[in-house]
C-alpha cells in the first residue's frame, strides 16, 4: 500500500476498534477479569484516548483500558510502545480519580495477550525509556517519522497464551 499524507482510512479505525472489543470480550469471557455490562457498546466515545472503562470482576474498582493489536508475535518486539498522549491520559485519571490504568496488547489474534498495570510506573513517578520511531500509520495512510513513544519492557507485563485444548488462558510470565 502506498502511503499518502492527505487520506484518512476510517474503515481501518472502525475495524481495529471492533477487533479490540472482540478480543477483549473473548479474553474476558475466559478470565472474568472485568464486568462488561454491554459487549456491543463502549463506555467511552468512539476513537477516544481511553478505549474502555470497566469495573473489576467484583464491581468495586473502575479500570481504564487502552487496547492495542500488534501484527507480529510478542517475541518479535524489543519492548512494547505506548503513545505519550495515551500514557498521560491514563496517568491523569489514575492520579486524579484513582481509576486503575491498564494497557492491553493482543498479538495477531486474541490468543496472545500482555497486560501492563501502569500503576507500577505511576506510583513511583517513573516514565519509561523514550524512543523515537517511524510509525506506519495505516489509519491516516502515511508514515509518521520520529514519533515519540514510551517503551515498556515485556518483563513488566503479564503475558497470557490461550490454550485451545483447555479453552483457557495460561499465564506464561
Amino acid at each position: 500500500m502506498e502511503y499518502q499524507n492527505n487520506k484518512t482510512n476510517y474503515n481501518f479505525f472502525d475495524t481495529m476498534e471492533n477487533k479490540n472489543d472482540e478480543y477483549l470480550v473473548f479474553f474476558n469471557n475466559h478470565t472474568h477479569f472485568f464486568i462488561i455490562p454491554n459487549t456491543n457498546k463502549r463506555e467511552t466515545p468512539k476513537y477516544s484516548v481511553i478505549d474502555r472503562q470497566l469495573f473489576d470482576r467484583h464491581g468495586e474498582r473502575l479500570i481504564n483500558i487502552e487496547l492495542k493489536i500488534r501484527t507480529k508475535h510478542i517475541n518479535f518486539y524489543n519492548g512494547i510502545f505506548i503513545e505519550p498522549k495515551k500514557w498521560n491520559a491514563l496517568k491523569t485519571d489514575y492520579q486524579e480519580n484513582g481509576i486503575i490504568p491498564l494497557y492491553i496488547n493482543f498479538f495477531q489474534t486474541h490468543d496472545n495477550v500482555i497486560i501492563f498495570d501502569l500503576r507500577q510506573y505511576f506510583d513511583k513517578n517513573i516514565t519509561p525509556e523514550n524512543e523515537y520511531v517511524n510509525i506506519k500509520n495505516k489509519g491516516y495512510e502515511r508514515i509518521d517519522k520520529k514519533e515519540l513513544r514510551y517503551k515498556l519492557p515485556q518483563r513488566n507485563g503479564i503475558f497470557y497464551e490461550f490454550d485451545q485444548e483447555q479453552q483457557k488462558y495460561i499465564r506464561k510470565w
